[in-house]
This record gives C-alpha cells, structure tokens and sequence, in this order.
C-alpha cells in the first residue's frame, strides 16, 4: 500500500517551484515538473489539465529506512477542469468547481495565458479586499502568482528576496497566534510548524491587537518581547534561527514565573542527496501507529519538530494557571 506525505508549506496549489536571481517559489510537489498538459476553451472560459507520461522520485520511508525511488507514470488521459470569467481587468477562476472564486488582476485579459497576481479578494454582495496598504506591505516579500500555459496551471507563493531577509521576529503572524491561544483559546493554534515565525507582519497591526486586548508589552527586541496578559508576566524568545531559502532550523520558547516551554523545529526540501539521512522522529504528520510494512512516499518540503506533544501540555497550562498578580 503506498502512503503519500507531501509537503508544501503553503499552498494546495503549488505544482511547481522554479526561482531567478529576484526570487524563490514554493518547493516542487510529485505534481510539478511541467508534464501537464493545459487546454484553455475560450468561448466556454473552461480549463482542463491533463498529465503526460513522466518520471518523478520520492524519498520512500520502508520498514525503518529512508531510500531515494524513481517511478514512471503513464500519461493519465483524465482531465481536470475548472471554470473561469474575465470581468473587466479581473480573473475570477472557479477551481475544481468551487462555488467561490479567487480573483486575479495583471495579465491580459485578451489572452489569458501569462501571470496573475492574487489580489486576496472575495464577493458576495460587494468587494471584500484586504487594504492597499497591506497589500503593498506583504508584497515586499511574497505574492501570490497563478500562471496558465500550455503545460501549466499553477497557483504559487512567489518570494522576494527582503522575505528571507527580514529577522524581526516579534513582528511575523506567529506572533499574534501565540497571543489568541495564551488569551485562552488553546485550540486555536497547534504549534505544530513554526513557518508562520517568517511571515512578517506590520508592527501596526500587532500593536494594534495588544492594544485593544489590553496587552501591556514591557520589553522588546527583534528575537524577544515581554509582555502582561490576563494579569501574568510571559516572555516570548526565540532561542535560533537558522535560514536557508526555505529551508530552515528554529527554536524558542515560553515563559512565565518557573514555567518555561520550549519548541525547537527543522524544515528541510527533500532531496536525492539528503532523503537517507531523514528521520520519522518528529516528522509532521507521520502516524506512528501505521502499518510498518506499509511503504511512505515524500516529496517538496518536511517538517520535523522536537518534543512537540510537551510543549502542546506545557503552553496549555501556562495558558490556563492563574495569574502572578
């Protein structure tokens, strides 16, 4: 029986990763190489894909051994198909036969081959848009591009290169997740990937959401900030960063009084060269109940990560004890 475990660290559409000197896209998935096959069906705005016969490798996990496998794929005559409407200057793409579209602006509307930026807007009665500021913001380090060709459909998180750049950790998204589930919401936020550490955030905005949930910061660095909640006195450090494109090592911990949890995560793309050296200790999303004689099949990005069960107890209960005051 083969188990598929593949990761992406941001989207379900991410077929194919390829990068230039301004930029890096998300990691290559089984589905990625530009063995597809799209048709594009103008008078009824319809896009089928289809795959062609190709060859792809996964780091296969059998009995306790990692080991790097080529299998051939036949060309699967199967198509899928997805509806899509130009409205002026904007793409609407119902993908899979979704009943919500996303939108899209920055190609052609003559010719829908080319790029689309995601413009992070939905529709039901009116326009529904994040602001022109944050937009302008977040696109400092990454958009968000569909691509259409003739051997590709693809949605995929483009980086800049100020995203691999920007170190001020206490101004990323991880930041105000941490805050809803110490604010009591201990479902909220697994912690089971600290990916969320490197997507910076405005400092406006989070100080906003300290402001209006009465958080008090008391200290505060690129790597640490101290902070009142609920009455308690916590402080956030992130202990290492270490950065390489994608790919990282990170560790940080919580503390408050004599209770300190602590989290330490490695992010790695799966290579040829390194799949022996994989481990199913803390590997996201591996189950170990599975069938050991079952065979496990990893491609893109994996994220294993030390004693997350502890540190899961541990927030909770610094969480949810009374306050130092």
């Amino acid at each position: 029986m083969k188990n598929f475990l593949i990761c992406s660290a941001i989207f379900a559409f991410t077929f194919f990763g390829c990068s230039d000197e301004s930029n890096i896209t998300s990691p290559d998935t089984p589905e990625s190489k530009n063995y597809h096959q799209v048709k594009v069906d103008k008078e009824n705005h319809i896009i089928t894909t289809s795959t062609k016969a190709h060859t792809t490798g996964y780091c296969v996990l059998y009995k306790g051994s990692f080991n790097w496998n080529e299998f051939f794929y036949d060309t699967n005559p199967e198509e899928d198909t997805t509806r899509y409407e130009i409205r002026g200057d904007t793409l609407a793409v119902y993908y899979y036969g979704w009943s919500d579209p996303l939108y899209y602006i920055g190609g052609s509307t003559d010719n829908i081959y080319g790029e689309w930026n995601n413009i992070e807007c939905s529709y039901t009665k009116e326009w529904n848009c994040i602001s022109d500021e944050n937009r302008k913001f977040k696109e400092q380090y990454y958009k968000t591009v569909l691509t259409i060709s003739e051997s590709k459909f693809k949605e995929e998180r483009v980086y800049m290169p100020a995203y691999f750049t920007y170190d001020d950790y206490m101004n990323t998204q991880f930041i105000t997740d941490l805050y809803v589930h110490l604010e009591g919401d201990v479902n909220f936020i697994g912690f089971t990937t600290l990916y969320t550490l490197f997507i910076p955030e405005q400092e406006s905005d989070i100080t906003e959401y300290e402001n209006s949930h009465g958080i008090e910061v008391l200290e505060k660095s690129k790597l640490a900030k101290t902070f009142k909640l609920n009455g308690k006195t916590i402080k956030f450090e992130v202990t290492k960063v270490e950065r390489d494109s994608l790919d990282y090592s990170a560790a940080f911990q919580v503390s408050s009084g004599d209770k300190v949890c602590s989290l330490e995560e490695n992010q790695v793309t799966i290579t040829k060269e390194n799949c022996s050296d994989l481990s199913s200790e803390g590997l996201l999303g591996y189950d170990k109940n599975r069938d050991f004689n079952d065979s496990l099949y990893l491609n893109g990005l994996v994220t294993m990560t030390n004693g997350v069960n502890e540190f899961r107890k541990c927030i909770t209960e610094l969480a949810t004890t009374e306050n130092d005051e």
